[in-house]
C-alpha cells in the first residue's frame, strides 16, 4: 500500500513538474494577461479616435459636398445670362481682345486666324501661355456687369438663397 502511495505522489509530483515546466516556457513564450490586456485598452483606444476621425472626415467630405452642390449651382445660375468664353473669343474683334491685359495686337491677330476654338488646347497650340488664356478669362468674367439694379438685386438674392 505504501509503494502505491508512493507510486501515486511521484506521479502527482511528476505532473506537477511538468505542469511547472509548461507554465514556465509558456510565460517565455507568451505575454503575461495584464500586458496583454493593456494592449487591448490601447487597440481599442486607438480604434475608438480612428472611428472618430473616419466620422469626422465623412462629415467634412459631405460639408464639401454640399458646398461644391451649391457653386456648381451658382455657376449654372451665372452661365445662363453670360456668353460662354469661347462664344467671346471666336466672336471678339482685334480692340476687344486688345483690352484683355497681355494681350497685344499680334496675340488677337493670331487669336483671330485661328478661329474657331472650341476648347482650350488650341489656344496654347496657337503660343499662348497660360496667363494669357487665364487674362482673357478674367477679362470676359469682368467685362459683363448688370446696369439694371433690380437684375442686380434679384442676382444678389440668389446669391445668397433669398428667392
Amino acid at each position: 500500500m505504501i509503494t502505491e502511495v508512493m507510486a501515486f505522489l511521484g506521479y502527482v509530483f511528476s505532473f506537477w513538474m511538468l505542469w511547472r515546466i509548461f507554465d514556465w516556457l509558456m510565460r517565455l513564450w507568451l505575454p503575461p494577461k495584464e500586458k496583454e490586456c493593456a494592449s487591448c485598452a490601447k487597440l481599442e483606444l486607438l480604434l475608438k479616435y480612428a472611428k472618430a476621425d473616419v466620422q469626422e472626415v465623412r462629415e467634412r467630405e459631405d460639408q464639401i459636398r454640399s458646398q461644391v452642390a451649391s457653386l456648381e449651382n451658382e455657376v449654372n445660375f451665372w452661365k445662363q445670362f453670360s456668353p460662354s468664353l469661347m462664344d467671346f473669343i471666336n466672336r471678339a474683334t482685334t480692340e476687344n481682345l486688345m483690352e484683355v491685359p497681355n494681350i497685344g495686337r499680334a496675340k488677337a491677330k493670331k487669336i483671330i486666324e485661328s478661329r474657331p476654338y472650341d476648347n482650350f488646347n488650341k489656344m496654347y497650340h496657337i503660343g499662348l501661355s497660360v496667363q494669357d488664356v487665364k487674362s482673357i478669362q478674367q477679362y470676359h468674367e469682368n467685362r459683363f456687369i448688370f446696369k439694371d439694379s433690380k437684375i442686380q438685386q434679384l442676382l444678389n438674392r440668389a446669391r445668397n438663397g433669398n428667392l
